[in-house]
């Protein structure tokens, strides 16, 4: 498999949102992952208030998965998923433990600079599991600080785990 890793800015969302509608179009499906499960103060990092947005963009093609949610609510959401029902999946780092998809072709994670390297590096294996190619996007709703942004232009630079793993601990020391 290949997967496509790129940063995304907040002036470049349109973009995301374009894709989007391709990978779906082609009967494949995305997930978008957020920081937060819930927080009225934060609404914009939430996958609650998330769903919300997305559902405005593509009616009736979006599910919500999270920890919080009660396991048959979320059985429900995964069986969706699966049977292809929604196309998109709005999610917390549940996807990371346990979600697959076979159709998975692009994954948006929100925020990425909440997430260390390896968290990141974990994610993007859950894209294109079958084979072909794939889309991994870190997307940064707002400006973060050059130390971070050194970090997630490992992912863009390095594919194999090891490789990231060595690199993460150059570029923020040992131990």
């Amino acid at each position: 498999k290949t997967i496509v890793t790129k940063i995304v800015k907040a002036e470049e969302a349109k973009r995301l949102f374009d894709h989007t509608r391709k990978i779906i179009e082609n009967n494949h499906q995305v997930a978008i992952v957020y920081p937060i499960v819930n927080d009225p103060e934060q609404e914009k990092k939430s996958v609650t208030a998330a769903l919300e947005t997305w559902e405005k963009h593509f009616p009736g093609q979006v599910a919500m998965i999270h920890g919080q949610m009660k396991e048959d609510e979320k059985l429900a959401a995964i069986d969706s998923l699966k049977r292809g029902k929604h196309k998109i999946a709005i999610v917390s780092t549940v996807i990371e433990i346990g979600l697959n998809l076979p159709s998975l072709r692009s994954l948006i994670v929100v925020n990425a600079e909440y997430y260390g390297t390896s968290t990141l590096h974990q994610l993007r294996g859950r894209v294109a599991r079958l084979g072909g190619t794939g889309y991994f996007f870190l997307f940064l709703p707002e400006t973060i600080s050059e130390d971070s942004m050194k970090r997630l232009n490992l992912l863009e630079k390095y594919a194999d785990g090891f490789t990231l793993s060595e690199q993460d601990a150059e570029l923020r020391g040992y131990g």
